[in-house]
């Protein structure tokens, strides 16, 4: 994970790459939000989590790990409606 700050904003991006129906393919997300807010958005994700358990939204169950636990789609569409601006990209290789 890269996190870079800006004048105005700051920003975490991740790049996972492995491979797809034989293929090399790169996933690359970024979340943006401003400058100043780096404990909101740890909030913001923590609670989110927690309102998304309390109501069995987006939740598999008899797991042991966060990243186990929670829809990734879910999770992210619930941040976006807390603010969390997101991009992602997808791209084959050779």
């Amino acid at each position: 994970m890269t996190v870079r700050v800006s004048s105005r904003s700051e920003w975490a991006a991740d790049r996972v790459a492995g491979r797809t129906q034989g293929r090399a393919a790169t996933l690359k997300m970024r979340v943006t939000f401003e400058t100043e807010r780096d404990y909101w958005i740890n909030a913001v994700a923590l609670a989110t989590v927690a309102r998304m358990v309390s109501a069995r939204h987006g939740v598999h169950s008899g797991v042991h790990y966060l990243s186990a636990a929670m829809d990734p789609i879910a999770f992210m569409a619930e941040l976006r409606k807390a603010g969390v601006h997101q991009t992602e990209s997808f791209e084959f290789g050779e």
